[in-house]
């Protein structure tokens, strides 16, 4: 429900996905010889649950980023550089930036958060999405068959208490700081 913007999640200060940043909800890297890379879509969204997913991978010739609201990919963009993974920040943090800034700070509520050591193709995104309905992302089904490729699954369903697991086994539990839980159905 907001129209803030704020960062679903910032892979330290290298990946992100923010939302409303200056009317557009993006994907984002930072690039080899430094400066930031992203793909955007200028657009309003309706009151409720969406369904966002970034996915960055490298194709023969270039980087390919994709962006996609609720399963249906809305921006794209090619870039020659891969991401640079130091030099910036190391917390991974859902919710805020990952400098641990104020100016990105997530308004609403966020109920599951995966991250994959490969790009998605349109199809998987499709099956996540699952018509509104996600699906698991630890579980192969229809035309998603990167489970195995996930490095962490934040579900958010302690529903209390002040961590949160990653589902996946590999450690890449959190600590909630600044934030409630609230039981909502999608």
């Amino acid at each position: 429900s907001s129209n803030q913007r704020g960062e679903v999640i910032s892979i330290g200060d290298y990946v992100a996905i923010r939302l409303n940043d200056g009317g557009s909800h993006k994907g984002f890297f930072y690039k080899n010889e430094g400066g930031w890379h992203g793909t955007s879509v200028d657009t309003t969204l309706s009151p409720g649950w969406h369904f966002f997913t970034y996915s960055n991978y490298d194709s023969a010739s270039s980087r390919i980023q994709k962006f996609y609201i609720d399963g249906i990919e809305v921006a794209r963009s090619a870039q020659n550089s891969s991401i640079k993974y130091s030099g910036l920040g190391s917390h991974t943090r859902i919710g805020m930036h990952g400098n641990n800034t104020t100016y990105a700070d997530f308004h609403g509520s966020i109920r599951e958060v995966s991250v994959w050591n490969n790009g998605l193709d349109s199809l998987e995104v499709s099956s996540l999405f699952n018509n509104g309905k996600p699906t698991d992302s630890q579980t192969n089904l229809n035309n998603y068959i990167s489970a195995s490729k996930l490095i962490a699954y934040w579900k958010f369903t302690e529903g209390s208490g002040d961590s949160l697991l990653d589902v996946t086994g590999n450690g890449f539990d959190g600590i909630i700081i600044n934030a409630t839980w609230k039981v909502k159905s999608p």
